[in-house]
């Protein structure tokens, strides 16, 4: 009897042993399907332990890191940053103008090909999510950040505004809806696209004018180009005054300990102008970057006579950009 008993133990030990290791197997591949392919073999609590980072790389998504026309340099970055950068004590944090849905969604549509990064910082500043360890169903949002961004902000009146004139000009301005990488009624961002780059550039001018003469409220206007994301159209965003990309990133390194002199970023496009205006970090302008980003690459040469010391300029496209920066930059 005493053998059985044994026996029926060890078998009821041994199955609740495999449905915890297949629970746990099935979390994790579900965490990588929604966030992207986990690349350490451990739990990363760099984030929290208090310990400030050697260094951050800190990237825009579409067409920089990404990209239908570049899936060979996004695995190269893969391999370079797990084999080299993340053992070093790198952080990564994706700044992208996508919500936490479509990069979930984006995530999906690369299998395999996204690494699962230790910061989010998603929809232009929006949101900022904080990844914990390899278990970590979900991203957890930074509490403190919504309300920072909150002040001054008026979603009603950006609204009324930003409508109105889409309204007004139906015929060369497309609504809101279309743009695949933000939602209805977010309530830090209002936007609108346009075909032509010009009509979203004398958007952009006579909407930030508008959003002025509405006492009280702080809000500011970011111009994105040619953005694939949105099949080659030019976006137009309204978002809180204290958001958008660079004080975001900001945000996130004074949560880390971070040093902006110990910061790569890397983008494409008008919304990572204020990335690359973080005072000492060091900038990425990849060789596809669209033409409001290359002026602000001008600018900065322009001041600093010569060419801008903390901006390079790669002569190499998409993820091959980055990795070249990270050299260029000897990360």
């Amino acid at each position: 009897f005493i053998r059985y008993l044994y026996a029926d133990m060890y078998f009821l030990i041994s199955s609740l042993v495999s449905v915890a290791a297949a629970s746990i197997v099935h979390v994790r591949r579900r965490h990588r399907r929604r966030y992207g392919v986990v690349s350490l073999k451990e739990p990363d609590k760099s984030v929290q332990s208090g310990k400030p980072p050697v260094f951050v790389v800190c990237l825009d998504l579409d067409e920089t890191l990404v990209s239908d026309e570049a899936i060979e340099a996004t695995k190269r970055f893969n391999e370079i940053w797990i084999k080299e950068y993340a053992p070093k004590g790198g952080i990564l944090v994706y700044n992208t103008g996508r919500s936490l849905k479509s990069f979930r969604t984006i995530v999906q549509r690369f299998p395999g090909m996204i690494l699962r990064p230790q910061v989010l910082v998603a929809a232009e500043g929006h949101s900022i999510y904080w990844f914990a360890g390899l278990g970590a169903e979900d991203p957890e949002e930074d509490p403190v950040w919504a309300k920072t961004i909150d002040q001054g902000w008026d979603v009603n009146m950006v609204r009324q505004v930003v409508r109105g004139f889409t309204a007004e000009h139906m015929g060369v301005i497309l609504p809101p809806p279309q743009l695949p990488v933000t939602s209805v009624n977010e309530r830090f961002r209002e936007s609108v696209i346009t075909e032509k780059r010009e009509t979203a550039e004398w958007a952009t001018q006579v909407i930030s004018e508008r959003l002025a003469a509405v006492p009280g409220l702080q809000a500011q206007v970011n111009f994105c180009g040619g953005a694939a994301l949105i099949n080659h159209f030019h976006w137009v965003g309204v978002i809180p005054i204290r958001s958008g990309k660079g004080h975001a990133l900001t945000y996130v390194l004074d949560k880390l300990g971070g040093k902006a002199s110990h910061t790569l970023v890397a983008g494409d496009s008008g919304n990572d102008v204020s990335m690359f205006n973080v005072p000492g970090v060091k900038a990425v302008v990849v060789a596809n970057a669209q033409l409001e980003l290359l002026e602000c690459y001008k600018e900065k040469s322009c001041i600093e006579g010569g060419e801008a010391k903390n901006f390079f300029l790669s002569k190499l496209s998409h993820a091959d950009a980055i990795i070249d920066g990270l050299k260029h930059f000897t990360f």
